[in-house]
C-alpha cells in the first residue's frame, strides 16, 4: 500500500475552535494503484489532550459521535459497497482524530475515510488551490 502527502505550511497561523492552526495536510492510501482512504486536516499548535477535550466540547458534530478512543471519534461505518474476500470483513469508515504530529510541538487535527465513503472521487484537489486569496 502506498500514499501521498500534500502538506501546506500557512503563513500566519489562523485561529479555529480554539487552536493555532499552522498548516493544512491531505493524505491519499492507494492499493494497487486504487484508492484505500482519504485523510485532510491541520496542524496546530496545540497540546493534543487539550485539543482533544477542546473539540469534544464544542464541535456539535463530534458530540453525535462514537468515541472510540482517545482523541478518535467514529462518524460513520458501514459495510463495504462491492467488497470481496478480506476486505468484506471490514467495515467503511469516516472518523475525526487529533494525533501528535512528527512535527515537534505541533499536533494534528484529521478527517479521515474509506475510499467507499466518498463517491467517484479518486483524488484530493491541489491543496494550493484551497488556500489562495
Amino acid at each position: 500500500m502506498g500514499f501521498s502527502r500534500s502538506p501546506v505550511t500557512f503563513a500566519e497561523p489562523v485561529r479555529a475552535y480554539g487552536l493555532d492552526l499552522t498548516g493544512y495536510t491531505q493524505m491519499l492510501h492507494k492499493k494497487d494503484g486504487k484508492p484505500v482512504a482519504f485523510w485532510w486536516g491541520f496542524r496546530a499548535k496545540d497540546d493534543a489532550r487539550l485539543a482533544a477535550h477542546w473539540l469534544s466540547t464544542r464541535a456539535e458534530t463530534l458530540s453525535k459521535a462514537q468515541r472510540t478512543g482517545w482523541g478518535e471519534w467514529v462518524m460513520e461505518t458501514r459495510p463495504r459497497a462491492n467488497a470481496v474476500g478480506e476486505a468484506a470483513k471490514e467495515s467503511a469508515y469516516r472518523v475525526f482524530k487529533v494525533e501528535p504530529s512528527h512535527f515537534p510541538m505541533l499536533i494534528n487535527v484529521l478527517c479521515g475515510a474509506s475510499a467507499d465513503m466518498m463517491g467517484d472521487m479518486t483524488v484530493f484537489p491541489e491543496p494550493e488551490s484551497l488556500f489562495k486569496q
